[in-house]
């Protein structure tokens, strides 16, 4: 938004400008005055739309810039700064609002180490006041950078009560940073108790009203509370029409990273603008709004601004009672009928409820639900559906037991539908495809009090197999058709807004899976496998809670391609000694997965496949090189996007084909990975490599201009986006490692404990790097697809509390590439149960000096593949270490405590520039 208004000088101009990946933040810059006030002019660009100074040599000055802070930060805490231009920072101010006197308070904070071009670390002051305040950095000659907000809300993304829309009476939920801030950052959890009860039962309403009573008995100034503004802005009265505000006070769904908000009863329909406003004196208003990812009825990456709220359309209630059998019926006598009769009758009366009586009900046949149809039973414990096993050979069985109808053949020529299922039991035995099918045409899909038993090995003498999908010992590649012996999972979920809570739910491979099937070859897809390609763009806007997931082999959820996703107070347990972890990642043909909140779960007995608990595979990239041209939102590549990777064309990254995938990479996010800007991430609104391109194309879009103009130096990897990503107040028992393998931008993990678990990983991956115009055959690592760092993570409050789990084969233990937290030294093997680290494959963190590449950057290795983290107020009560190596900067390590005596913070010889460790506590275990 520019706005230009006139002032005294009659030359001087203002505008207001700074997008953020938070929002807008409103901040005044006076250029009239920027050589009296000590700031530079902002650089111009010329009429070729280069960016001054970019590939050439800028003599003008230059002031330092601020890109992103690692807030929240407290007084007395280290703040990690990126941006440009702060080698040469000389002083960190920092300015709060007195709460009583509204006056302005200033402090100076300690710059720590040595600052970069790029990251600077700076102490806030112990005796500062705690809350939001403005950042402003000077460097040695006198510029400034313009104030920059830390602690303030940071906006990453939203979700109402019906998915993309909030109802009159229902609620709200930001997610972020920086809502609901305390001295203590323990306090809020400790005094929230009371209401988190209620938020698991999944009631948050009754969370907020019990958190209410908590804050009636304290004063705002020891509280205070989020604040939420809508603005309507379609309505007739929308210029006059007063903000509506809704406050919510500290509970286990209003914390620093998440806030709830109830909306009112009387709330009128319509689109509303959203701004948040933190508990604490000073923060400010801001916009509620993220960048959206492209989905099949919305192809394009626009910024999401305004809130809808709209009245949950009626379906008809009318009633098709279907009558229980009373005995196991022979194959003449299925109740196949009668269930086809009564989904007739709803079909043609536009809608309506199915609904089968206490008792037994065998089928041989599908359920096929017609749009608007709630397929209904009366409770769990008496209504059960039976359907008939077809052995052990799933291309015998149908596309899914229940899935809407026409989806089973054509899904992408369904068009839109909406249907549910509830209160009922289903029974599948022998081999099967998808039990239930959530195909990416639904709009609206709720499944609760829902139990499930798939168990495709019942009565059967074979046993599970280790194949990475839960591979049945008969079957190699669980992903083809081969034998017709592919084992599909408990819940296929795609489309958008969706609810799946309070279910019980046990499958033989995956419980809850949202993978892509690229090729046509899934035996789920029996009919035109052409349009197989509805089921490869994930889903959107769901709600997953208060669940009871159980999987033999495979993952209990399985995550790709998820956007705008609640998956909260659920309790996975494996039950089988090769059952998986979760999974997050874009998959072969995705480019998006993020907006994640993942929180309050219990997953425990996670021991199969490489034995995470929670991992991030898949990355992959079409491009890693220079760039020629910045203009603003165009970004030019120099050379040629390689699709499918930079080795052979396939590797891990996202085709960009399919018929919603017309924007091919749009969505995917530009990583500046070294040189000038490193640090950077946007988000591609529109890419050069396209799904019906002809040849490749360097110049791309971006949504919003760079910082830091980039140069000759700056190298970008265009890849996958999975980010904007809390792990928050989870409890792993008996698992292996949580760990952000790949890439990932802006994780949080707060507040969760591992029981008898690895530990929790930053693992960027440094994967090969191939470029015929680079001169350069395969650059180490393996695949080709280039850098994919871990960026911008923040480690919090977590505890570590027993020996992890280990592979100790009487001779070695296996190495951290395999799945496990360890380094070792000549005398011993070190316990990590925190990490930062590179892949172990190939040269490990990128370009290393003296390559004979004429075309590459031959100096010290300045790919780092895990950057801009903070570890903060983790315990290990176990004995154990911290561990920060192969090429990892910009991170710091605080106020950890490591109990049992092991080593402390171990910093690897091999770390670049910006590793700062300091106030960690390692005791001694006690003498029994």
């Amino acid at each position: 938004i520019l706005f230009l208004r006139p002032v005294k000088e009659p030359t001087a101009w203002q505008t207001m400008f700074r997008s953020h990946h938070a929002g807008v933040h409103a901040i005044w810059l006076a250029a009239a005055a920027a050589a009296s006030a000590g700031h530079a002019t902002p650089t111009a660009t010329s009429d070729s739309g280069r960016a001054s100074g970019l590939n050439s040599t800028n003599s003008s000055a230059t002031s330092p810039v601020i890109e992103w802070v690692s807030a929240p930060v407290r007084p007395g805490e280290l703040l990690l700064v990126n941006g440009g231009g702060l080698a040469t920072v000389a002083t960190a101010q920092m300015t709060w609002v007195d709460p009583k006197t509204g006056e302005n308070v200033t402090k100076i904070g300690k710059i720590v180490g040595s600052p970069s071009q790029g990251t600077l670390t700076v102490e806030v002051p112990a005796d500062a006041p705690f809350g939001p305040f403005a950042l402003r950095l000077t460097d040695s000659t006198g510029l400034s950078s313009f104030p920059f907000p830390v602690n303030h809300p940071e906006i990453w993304w939203f979700i109402g009560d019906h998915g993309n829309m909030s109802t009159p009476g229902g609620w709200l939920r930001v997610f972020g940073k920086n809502f609901f801030l305390e001295q203590d950052p323990t306090a809020a959890a400790t005094a929230a108790r009371a209401a988190k009860a209620a938020a698991a039962a999944g009631d948050y309403l009754a969370a907020h009203a019990i958190s209410a009573g908590r804050q009636a008995q304290a004063s705002p100034e020891q509280l205070g509370v989020v604040t939420l503004r809508l603005s309507p802005i379609n309505s007739v009265n929308a210029a006059t029409a007063a903000p509506v505000l809704v406050t919510a006070p500290s509970s286990d769904v209003t914390t620093e990273f998440s806030a709830f908000f109830p909306l009112p009863s009387g709330l009128p329909e319509g689109e509303y603008t959203a701004e948040v406003q933190g508990n604490l004196p000073g923060s400010n208003f801001v916009p509620v709004t993220f960048i959206q990812s492209p989905m099949p009825s919305f192809p394009d990456v626009v910024p999401r601004n305004t809130v809808v709220v709209k009245a949950q359309a009626r379906w008809p209630s009318n009633v098709f009672p279907v009558a229980a059998q009373a005995l196991l019926p022979p194959a003449s006598s299925f109740a196949d009928d009668a269930v086809a009769a009564a989904f007739d009758s709803a079909e043609k009366n536009g809608g309506g409820v199915v609904l089968f009586q206490p008792g037994r009900f065998y089928l041989s046949k599908p359920l096929l639900v017609p749009d608007k149809v709630v397929v209904r039973g009366h409770g769990q414990a008496l209504t059960a559906l039976y359907f008939a096993s077809v052995g052990n050979r799933s291309e015998d069985a149908p596309t899914a037991y229940l899935i809407a109808k026409g989806a089973e053949l054509t899904p992408n020529e369904v068009g839109y539908t909406s249907w549910r299922l509830e209160s009922l039991s289903i029974y599948v035995s022998g081999a099967h495809n998808d039990v239930i099918s959530v195909t990416n045409t639904t709009t609206g899909f709720e499944m609760r009090n829902v139990t499930v038993r798939a168990n495709a090995l019942f009565a059967s003498p074979h046993s599970v197999g280790v194949g990475g999908h839960g591979a049945m010992p008969w079957q190699p590649s669980p992903m083809t058709a081969a034998d017709g012996r592919y084992i599909g999972p408990v819940v296929r979920v795609h489309g958008t807004n969706f609810v799946i809570e309070g279910c019980d739910l046990y499958g033989t491979t995956d419980v809850i899976e949202t993978q892509n099937n690229f090729n046509g070859s899934h035996p789920s897809y029996t009919g035109d496998v052409g349009t197989a390609w509805t089921q490869v763009h994930g889903a959107w806007w769901g709600r997953i809670a208060n669940n009871k997931l159980y999987n033999a082999a495979g993952c209990s959820h399985r995550m790709n391609n998820w956007n705008q996703i609640l998956f909260e107070n659920n309790t996975a347990i494996g039950v089988g000694p090769v059952a998986m972890g979760q999974a997050l990642g874009t998959g072969p043909v995705g480019s998006v997965s993020a907006h994640i909140f993942h929180a309050r779960n219990t997953v425990q007995f996670v021991w199969g496949n490489d034995r995470e608990v929670m991992t991030l595979d898949d990355a992959g990239g079409c491009y890693l090189g220079p760039v020629t041209v910045t203009n603003g939102t165009t970004l030019t590549l120099q050379w040629d996007p390689i699709p499918g990777g930079h080795e052979t064309g396939t590797g891990f990254a996202p085709l960009p084909k399919g018929p919603f995938a017309t924007n091919g990479w749009a969505g995917a996010e530009v990583v500046v990975i070294n040189g000038t800007g490193a640090g950077q991430t946007r988000r591609v609104t529109l890419p050069g490599l396209r799904w019906n391109y002809t040849s490749s194309n360097r110049t791309w879009m971006i949504d919003r201009p760079f910082t830091v103009p980039l140069a000759a130096d700056s190298w970008v990897e265009i890849q996958p986006y999975r980010g904007r990503i809390h792990f928050l107040d989870n409890t792993y028992v008996d698992t292996g490692a949580v760990q952000l393998y790949g890439h990932v931008s802006e994780v949080i993990m707060a507040g969760n404990t591992g029981e008898r678990m690895v530990g929790f990983m930053m693992w960027g991956q440094w994967r090969g790097f191939f470029h015929p115009e680079a001169n350069s055959s395969l650059l180490g690592g393996s695949f080709g697809v280039g850098a994919n760092p871990n960026i911008k993570v923040l480690i919090l409050n977590n505890r570590h509390t027993d020996q992890g789990i280990t592979n100790f084969e009487g001779q070695e233990v296996d190495s951290p590439g395999d799945g496990q937290s360890s380094w070792w030294t000549p005398d011993k093997i070190h316990n990590c149960p925190f990490t930062v680290r590179d892949s172990p494959y190939g040269n490990r963190g990128g370009l290393r000096p003296g390559l004979p590449y004429p075309n590459l950057p031959d100096a010290k290795p300045t790919i780092s593949m895990n950057s801009l983290a903070v570890l903060r107020g983790n315990s290990i009560d176990a004995a154990g270490s911290i561990w920060i190596g192969w090429y990892a900067s910009g991170v710091i390590v605080e106020s950890n405590l490591l109990d049992g005596g092991d080593d402390g913070v171990i910093v690897s010889n091999t770390t670049l520039d910006g590793i700062t460790v300091r106030g960690n506590l390692a005791r001694a275990p006690a003498n029994f």
